[in-house]
Formats: C-alpha cells, structure tokens, sequence
C-alpha cells in the first residue's frame, strides 16, 4: 500500500491541485493531517473541501477546521452545506489499520524539537507504528527504537528507507504554506518502506 500523506493546505487550491495533480495514480490512499481551510472566507476555502473530499482522503480535523466551524454564520457565505459538514465530521484523531496514528496538533502543540517528540512518542506503545501529525510546518522525522531511545532522522528530499524495528513520528510539512515556505510532502510505500520527501511542484 502506498499513501500520500500530507497536511496544511490552509485554503490554497492552486498548491491543493498541483499536488493531487503530481500523486494521481501513484498511490493508494490520501492521509490528510489537517489545516485544508484557511478561515472561511474564501471560495477557495470550498475548493479544497471539495478537493479532499472527492479524493476520499482519509482526514483528521485541524485547528483552521475549528475555526471555520466556530464562525459558522460566515463560513456558510462561502463554503457549500456538504462541506461544512464534512469538516465538521472529521475526529481530532484517529487510527488507520491499526498501524497509522493520525492527528494535526499533538497535545495541542506545535511539535518541533527532539524533546518535544520524545514527550509525545513515550504515550505510544510499539503497536503504534507511526505517528503522523502536521501543525508546525516543520517536516520532521523523529524514531523511537524498542529502548526507548527517541533520535531526530536526517530528512532531505529523496528517497529514505524505513527499519521496521523502529517507531517513527514524521510531520511531512505543508502542501499550501506561505511566505516563502516550501510546500511539502511524503509518500510512504509500507511493503518496502521507502520514504520520499516531495516537493509541490
């Protein structure tokens, strides 16, 4: 199984199409981790709903969701019935195939240091066997191996092999970042367990 796993749209379409664009037929499955709207103000707000949507990606509610859901009466000038719900019916958190731990903002937290990762990684037993969440626009990849120990993986664009010994916390960045920041993803191929760090081209 292959999955693109991708997070902070944050109501960028154009960077929302240019990525589903460059995985069509590649992979298997979507795993989004929050963030596809903005703040409900705009159509494209909508688009992207419409987007993930149609793509059946496999979802976790983000903190910009909260936001166009707590300012509803706004949101509604913009973004379609059907996708309102949507975003109103994804979890903060979830579990894909007993495998995947999905979540956007880990203990409300934006995860960025080797510290950060271990306090969030000893919560988790070995069954768990990633832990993917986005909020920090920061790709990372953080392990864990069976001691306990916690280490921060060297992460370049490219191809990168995955030990199956080990558990693993990875934030693939932003496909829809801003201000300069590269827009980023990874598809994960979990028979070969090669990691690619992409870019949105």
């Amino acid at each position: 199984m292959k999955y693109a796993i991708f997070s902070e749209v944050q109501g960028n379409y154009e960077a929302l199409r240019r990525f589903f664009n460059q995985v069509s037929g590649r992979v298997d499955k979507y795993l989004c981790l929050g963030d596809i709207v903005q703040n409900g103000i705009s159509f494209e707000d909508n688009l992207c709903a419409d987007l993930v949507r149609k793509n059946e990606c496999i979802t976790v509610r983000g903190n910009h969701e909260d936001r166009v859901l707590e300012n509803v009466e706004v949101s509604r000038k913009k973004i379609f019935p059907q996708n309102l719900d949507f975003l109103a019916s994804l979890p903060s958190e979830r579990v894909v195939e007993n495998n995947y731990f999905l979540t956007h903002a880990p203990s409300d937290k934006r995860i960025i240091s080797l510290e950060q990762a271990r306090e969030e990684l000893i919560k988790f037993n070995l069954e768990i066997g990633f832990f993917l969440y986005g909020h920090s626009h920061k790709p990372k990849i953080f392990s864990k191996d069976k001691k306990g120990i916690v280490r921060q993986e060297k992460l370049s664009y490219g191809t990168k092999y995955l030990p199956t010994d080990l558990q693993y916390m990875i934030n693939p960045g932003g496909v829809g970042l801003y201000y300069g920041l590269p827009q980023t993803y990874m598809i994960f191929d979990d028979h070969s367990r090669e990691l690619n760090f992409m870019r949105v081209r």
